[in-house]
């Protein structure tokens, strides 16, 4: 089963639901394929506890594309078909967990470094989508990826490009068996899904998809608890209820109730949601587990999947929230670490902890510097947000800062920071 996640505008949390839609459903047992279709904006193996260097430097989709057409473009020969062997353009993220679940990433493309990005934005800016349907037998090649995809996998979810695009046209009309929409709290929002699930709709994709059934589910996303135009929002969300899938249904559920709320500790920072968050956040986790319950109960009756799905609508019915889940086979912490290093120094140390943080990048590892940070929402709050999604704290101690630690307080001169850095400092040595 095939599930596309679409959206009309992007910055409503897509690929996080995505992620962590994956994260839930290989863990139930099911083998698991997340692929990165926004090939504009690509960047979902951030979302995944592996080395995303090691992912951007993997083949991809984009590169996929370009080995069939050279493949259709030789006579028939050993190496025509090269690009048949799926499994050199899958990455793998979680390898078989104890309940026999896997989740695999089948990434944008190679972009591991600057020259191999300037390639792949080559190829892609003059990769001609209709060229390569009229000319290059694009349908039977999608025909032929989601027939692979179904022999490997259990469940795959495809991470579409937003808007009214040619590729989000392949992710719905050629692969998907269900579309997840995310739509959010705005008049633009409402309007643009109101128009792609007209189009979806239309006689003419029923066409393209050969009257092969397109399940719907549409998700309030981005959703502020607190906003005084939610209940407007809500009235206005009630309009999408006529296409409501029959596993929705059943389970006495409507859109609305697959709210995804906002949360800013998760806007910070791409990650999957775990049993480590706060309890401020179980609104968030228990969102994504009903959203990967319905997933999972669209799929064919009788699929592993679909079994899948009744366990953990079962489990949720029984006040569990959720199926237990199975624990991956890698150190659970740093699934849910925004950074690897977190460096903090006083200004007068920049240069020593401007070249420890890049000693620790060159090794792979993701650091946060305070000082890095420009504008936006106030310093400390941007700060305690960055320590709390970091695996490691790494203070520098040079002799400001020990001056610091001793009486708490600088003058504005001696911090560089108007005072900032010295009240972190106090917070840091109380925390």
């Amino acid at each position: 089963m095939i599930s596309t996640f679409y959206s009309y505008k992007g910055g409503v949390g897509r690929s996080m639901a995505l992620a962590n839609v994956a994260d839930r459903l290989c863990r139930q047992g099911l083998r698991t394929l997340v692929v990165d279709f926004d090939l504009e904006a690509p960047g979902l193996e951030r979302y995944f506890p592996i080395d995303t260097q090691a992912a951007r430097q993997n083949p991809g989709l984009l590169d996929l594309l370009i080995a069939y057409k050279q493949a259709m473009s030789q006579p028939v020969g050993r190496n025509a078909r090269d690009f048949q062997k799926l499994e050199q353009y899958i990455f793998r993220v979680y390898y078989e967990l104890p309940g026999g679940g896997s989740l695999d990433l089948l990434s944008a493309g190679v972009r591991a470094d600057e020259e191999q990005l300037s390639n792949y934005a080559y190829q892609l800016r003059t990769f001609d989508w209709q060229e390569f349907y009229f000319e290059w037998g694009g349908e039977l090649f999608f025909q032929w990826l989601a027939r692979e995809i179904g022999k490997r996998y259990d469940v795959a979810l495809v991470d579409s490009r937003t808007g009214v695009t040619e590729m989000g046209g392949v992710c719905a009309y050629q692969l998907a068996d269900s579309l997840v929409m995310f739509c959010a709290p705005n008049a633009q929002n409402l309007q643009g899904t109101r128009e792609v699930l007209r189009n979806f709709n239309s006689e003419r994709v029923r066409a393209l998809r050969k009257d092969r059934a397109l399940q719907l589910l549409v998700a309030p996303a981005r959703v502020q608890q607190n906003s005084p135009e939610l209940q407007r929002f809500h009235d206005s969300f009630a309009a999408f209820e006529e296409f409501a899938p029959a596993a929705l249904k059943a389970m006495g559920l409507s859109f609305w109730d697959l709210m995804v709320p906002y949360d800013p500790a998760f806007a910070f920072e791409e990650r999957v949601a775990g049993e480590t968050v706060d309890a401020a956040d179980a609104g968030l986790m228990q969102a994504y587990d009903r959203l990967a319950t319905i997933v999972a109960s669209m799929s064919p009756e009788g699929s592993k999947a679909a079994e899948a799905g009744k366990r953990m609508a079962a489990a949720a019915i029984a006040g569990s929230g959720a199926a237990p889940p199975v624990e991956p086979e890698y150190d659970a912490t740093t699934a849910f670490a925004g950074y690897d290093v977190f460096i903090s120094y006083h200004t007068s140390d920049s240069e020593m902890g401007l070249h420890v943080s890049k000693v620790l990048e060159d090794a792979g590892l993701r650091t946060f510097r305070p000082h890095d940070l420009r504008g936006g929402e106030p310093f400390l709050e941007q700060v305690k947000s960055a320590l709390d999604n970091s695996a490691v704290v790494l203070v520098l101690v040079g002799e400001q800062l020990a001056r610091i630690s001793h009486t708490g307080s600088l003058s504005r001169k001696e911090t560089g920071f108007g005072g900032r850095q010295a009240g972190f400092a106090a917070w840091t040595k109380n925390t």
